[in-house]
């Protein structure tokens, strides 16, 4: 049989490019919230789309997702680590019900929680998960691309919408998708954004989504990816946060900016990166929580 040939232009930098491939999702969990039934409506896309994305389990239970950053690193939401689970990554998924032979499931060495991550504010909503073994890239298995950080802001965020994507509930107290689910969602502005909700929107967050359109993303999306597509590549602009319930009217997707943490990314992967063979160890953080 023929090897698949793939480019991953950004591959040692963390990235995804493709002429073909797109992403989307649905809304982020309610972290305070008391849910009220709201329908949601979402567009499936078939692999290989958001190639990025994958789901973090806890005895054969999806419970957040994530963004592939390199064969070793997965940026998630930090609130998802605020618990004492023992968890797995699982990449390829496409449907969790039924298996293609694409999925593998990698145990966690190292997490890296923001030393700020505020847990009633999510503030520094960031983490880190470092595989212990590497991810095998594949035509519906890439990286996203780490933006450089004066240039996401002054053009990948000014572009008007990104793509968010999981397996999060599909509609608020429904229950969670067997498919992964993507979606496109506007760009809001800080100010709208701020009025929107009675709670704290920090410089470290950003809104997304729509005012009336019941589309969004839910509980169980939270920790995946925000990307948003410049010439056919895909760049890390989020990480799904917080929201008022999932698609509100009236309210938005909160997503962390992840432009605010492009040094902090960097040095956390600097610091607990897997050394070739012969070189010194380096003393990483056992798996924790803290």
């Amino acid at each position: 049989m023929k090897a698949e040939t793939v480019n991953y232009p950004c591959e040692n930098s963390a990235a995804w490019t493709t002429g073909t491939a797109t992403s989307s999702a649905e809304r982020s969990r309610t972290p305070w919230y008391v849910p009220v039934p709201v329908g949601t409506s979402w567009m499936t896309m078939a692999s290989p789309a958001s190639p990025q994305a994958l789901l973090i389990k806890e005895n054969n239970e999806g419970f957040c997702g994530g963004t592939i950053l390199n064969e070793f690193y997965i940026l998630t939401a930090a609130h998802c680590l605020h618990q004492e689970k023992r968890f797995k990554v699982r990449i390829g998924d496409r449907n969790t019900k039924k298996e293609d032979g694409n999925e593998t499931v990698h145990e966690v060495e190292v997490i890296i929680k923001h030393e700020e991550f505020d847990n009633k504010t999510y503030n520094c909503d960031i983490a880190l998960l470092k595989l212990k073994t590497p991810i095998k890239f594949r035509m519906n298995v890439a990286p996203a691309c780490l933006p450089e950080k004066d240039w996401a802001e002054s053009t990948l965020m000014t572009q008007k919408s990104g793509i968010v994507s999981g397996f999060g509930r599909i509609h608020e107290m429904g229950r969670t998708s067997v498919t992964l689910k993507m979606l496109e969602v506007p760009y809001v502005d800080m100010n709208t954004c701020k009025l929107s909700t009675g709670f704290s929107i920090t410089p470290n967050m950003f809104c997304a989504g729509y005012d009336s359109k019941l589309e969004g993303a839910c509980q169980g999306d939270d920790g995946g990816p925000h990307v948003t597509r410049f010439k056919d590549t895909y760049f890390i602009t989020g990480i799904i946060s917080w929201g008022e319930g999932c698609a509100r009217k009236g309210k938005f997707g909160v997503y962390t900016k992840v432009t605010n943490f492009l040094n902090w990314i960097e040095r956390s992967m600097k610091k607990t990166k897997t050394r070739p063979q012969g070189e010194p160890e380096v003393t990483a953080a056992p798996l924790s929580l803290d």
